[in-house]
């Protein structure tokens, strides 16, 4: 991790001050035309501990330090530093010694210089949503319909008896004209393959590529205004006399608009609502209150069964409805939302195994379900304990706390309701939940092991103030650190704002990012605005991205809505916001976001 400390570094130093100093005339961004700002660069000796502002429109030396975003030079090396089109020779002590050249002539021979791309260097394993795993494409075969002609990639030709429509996958909708009692002409439809087969007779009133095919096996088909569904080898699944086919896994099949699920091998009725049956997921079934509705009303499984779900208390039935459930079950337990709690688990009985308190979660897998509690993303098993790592292994904190952190230092820091506190290897309370923040049960531990072990020798002042936290200050309108003990930790050359719960927003080239109280880069710099952290969570925004809100490790909890406008920092669990005027009839109108996911979010 990147780390603003040069306490152990010695050298020669220089750092870019990004639109440090006024230019002539203005220029253009996506938010208008702005006064013109130029770079400048500062140069930091380390024995002499000065900072020198340098007025250079670019400046280039042989080596740049990933680690700090900085050139390194040693004494008696020289740089080089660019006035309008000219270059200029630069000594370490940043006096200019001579014309290096011009503009284009360093383009022939360049030194190591600034990569604009240093923050994508480091390793991520975030993959894209956009990413899919499986390309059906690539098996498609190549080839384009016209008229009634099948023209493949390598040459070969298929005519067909019938007009082409539009390819499905690797089948093809062909229609003919036929005449209705000599009054009019309407098409009817069937499908062949790529070679102009035909798989299916040409009866129907329309098949269509939009919306279809039923999870890339079954063909909808239209007769008048019912429905019925085709494999892709053109046999008959279910006959045309629905008023829609909703979804199909190959046994059962959800129909009319959502209000029947029947089997499909003999057509037997299984379930009837007034509701709506949503999609199949692993043999289960969500039923809602209505077509447009999201309040659940229970849970179906393949066999037609109805389990409504509802939360038991002091061992009778209270009708408060859980508003939102999962799919299906997943090692037994079955993901559910109640808006007086949170999101939480429920067995097949409707027993609440696992406490609705968290903000978001997911499905078990393999004994194991992600979850987030208020700002943080975590591991739970089935019994609803905090899964965290030892030495790399995996490590079931006691049920009775809420929240739990990685073992460091020889300890496990402990959430219990709002409290912090530290437990060791045999899960004994070490530091009560006493504290409001992580990091001060990290400086507690830390004070009570310095105790145990210097007895207060000479040096235990000056270690002891080597565990606060650094002393920012300001020169030239930059920020630079010293540790409580007055020691130089980094010189003045960042653009830092104050720490706010632990945190600070850095600018560097032109974005922003955070830094903690140990100045280590916690968030890379990728954001073009940035909030201070409240309650956990700061809103950011990044061009193309939108508005979000992110926890101290930089992950994405909160993606705000586009109609959104002057959205607020969370203050008592809620952030403030407006619709713009985009929204008809919502103009101004005053909205809040929560910390709780928008419903559980389903994978279909």
């Amino acid at each position: 991790m990147i780390t603003f400390d040069l306490t152990d570094n010695s050298g020669i130093f220089i750092f870019t001050l990004h639109n440090y100093r006024k230019g002539e005339g203005r220029t253009y961004t996506s938010f208008g035309s702005v006064p013109k700002r130029l770079n400048s660069y500062a140069l930091f000796n380390t024995d002499t501990e000065e900072v020198q502002i340098l007025n250079y429109d670019s400046i280039r030396a042989s080596t740049f330090d990933n680690s700090i975003f900085a050139f390194t030079i040693k004494p008696g090396e020289r740089f080089i530093g660019l006035k309008g089109t000219s270059w200029y020779y630069i000594n370490h002590n940043g006096q200019e010694i001579g014309y290096a050249g011009d503009y284009l002539f360093w383009k022939q021979y360049p030194v190591s210089y600034i990569n604009n791309n240093i923050f994508d260097n480091q390793d991520t394993n975030v993959q894209s949503n956009n990413q899919v795993e499986d390309d059906d494409s690539s098996e498609k075969s190549n080839f384009i319909i016209d008229g009634n002609k099948i023209i493949h990639d390598n040459g070969d030709l298929y005519e067909s008896d019938y007009l082409l429509k539009e390819r499905i996958n690797d089948v093809i909708i062909c229609y003919k004209e036929i005449d209705i009692n000599g009054n009019y002409k309407k098409n009817i439809f069937g499908i062949c393959d790529s070679r102009a087969n035909l798989l299916s007779e040409v009866k129907y009133d329309n098949i269509w590529a939009s919306n279809n095919p039923i999870r890339n096996k079954y063909i909808r088909v239209k007769i008048q205004d019912k429905f019925g569904l085709i494999s892709f080898e053109g046999k008959e699944i279910l006959p045309v006399i629905y008023d829609y086919i909703d979804d199909c896994d190959g046994n059962i099949a959800i129909v009319n608009h959502g209000k029947k699920l029947i089997n499909i091998h003999n057509l037997a009725i299984l379930f009837e609502t007034e509701g709506r049956i949503l999609k199949i997921v692993d043999g289960w079934m969500k039923v809602v209150e209505g077509y447009s509705a999201t309040r659940s009303l229970g849970l179906l499984d393949s066999n037609g069964i109805f389990y409504e779900f509802y939360n038991k208390k002091n061992h009778y039935l209270e009708k408060e409805m859980y508003e939102t459930l999962g799919a299906s079950f997943h090692d037994g337990l079955l993901p559910v939302y109640l808006p007086s709690k949170g999101f939480g688990y429920v067995d097949i009985d409707s027993n609440e195994i696992i406490e609705c308190k968290y903000c978001e979660i997911s499905d078990f897998k393999d004994g194991k379900a992600k979850v987030r509690l208020d700002c943080e993303y975590g591991y739970i098993n089935t019994e609803g304990c905090m899964i965290v790592e030892k030495d790399g292994k995996e490590i079931a904190i006691p049920k009775k706390y809420d929240w739990a952190y990685d073992y460091q230092n020889g300890y496990f820091v402990v959430l219990k309701g709002k409290l912090y506190g530290a437990i060791d290897d045999f899960m004994h309370e070490i530091i009560p939940c006493a504290f409001t923040t992580k990091e001060e049960v990290d400086l507690t531990y830390s004070k009570i092991s310095l105790h145990n072990c210097s007895s207060l020798d000479a040096d235990y002042e000056e270690k002891y103030l080597d565990l606060l936290p650094p002393i920012r200050f300001e020169e030239n309108r930059l920020v630079g650190f010293k540790s409580a003990n007055g020691i130089l930790i980094f010189p003045p050359v960042l653009y830092v704002g104050k720490f706010v719960e632990g945190m600070a927003i850095i600018s560097l080239y032109g974005k922003l990012g955070y830094i903690n109280e140990k100045l280590e880069l916690v968030i890379k710099p990728k954001y073009d605005s940035a909030e201070d952290f409240s309650e956990g969570l700061a809103l950011v925004h990044e061009i193309g991205e939108g508005y979000m809100f992110i926890n101290k490790l930089g992950d994405v909890v909160i993606s705000c809505d586009y109609h959104q406008e002057k959205i607020g920092s969370f203050k008592n669990g809620v952030a403030r916001c407006e619709y713009n005027r985009s929204q008809p009839g919502r103009d101004n109108e005053d909205d809040i976001i929560t910390k709780y996911c928008i419903g559980y979010k389903i994978t279909w």
